[in-house]
């Protein structure tokens, strides 16, 4: 679709991220369309500090846009948007301009990016001994049992650490833990001992 853009010329394509980062070393460009993570991001200023970044992304959570704004990705569009907002979102970046999709609350990724809060640090003491529990995939029984706390008690804290934390579901909670490293690693220890 680039390239059948008049204005538009595709001059480097790569697989994977760190493909990328090669041919950053190689190839220069004004504008770069990256499904990748922050620091991919970052290597990419590094290497081309005039270029802007744009990611693409089936993530639609504005904590995550946040943390790509806070790298200085230049816009971030969603896969599901049409062609024509992508290559609206490209135009824009290269006139110096910032690009979010429609669907998202600028005024909210703009909140969240100028606070170096992560959706973890926004937990309680005792908020983050319940994630613990729930990443290890204990029951609200059994959380209440090891915690000294009523079964209620831990369905509240449970409420709360899903908004906090932006899921919707268990599931998606495990999904948020995973990108910032907090499922299945010490990390969720150490940082269980951080003041709230």
């Amino acid at each position: 679709m680039v390239r059948r853009e008049v204005d538009l010329d595709l001059v480097a394509d790569a697989t994977t991220s760190a493909s990328a980062v090669e041919l950053a070393e190689q190839v220069r460009f004004d504008v770069a369309l990256v499904d990748a993570g922050t620091s991919v991001v970052e290597d990419l200023y590094r290497i081309q500090p005039a270029c802007k970044v744009i990611v693409v992304s089936v993530i639609d959570e504005p904590v995550r846009i946040a943390d790509m704004m806070r790298v200085d990705a230049a816009g971030y569009v969603l896969k599901t948007q049409p062609i024509e907002e992508l290559l609206e979102a490209i135009r824009m970046v290269v006139h110096g301009g910032r690009y979010l999709p429609p669907t998202i609350s600028s005024a909210e990724v703009e909140a969240l990016s100028h606070n170096g809060a992560r959706p973890f640090d926004l937990l309680s003491a005792r908020e983050r001994e319940v994630f613990a529990f729930l990443m290890r995939g204990e029951s609200n029984d059994d959380i209440a049992t090891a915690l000294t706390i009523s079964r209620r008690t831990v369905e509240t804290h449970r409420q709360r650490i899903l908004k906090k934390m932006q899921a919707h579901s268990i599931v998606e909670l495990f999904r948020i833990a995973s990108r910032y490293g907090l499922f299945g690693r010490g990390d969720l220890h150490r940082h269980m001992e951080a003041p709230s």
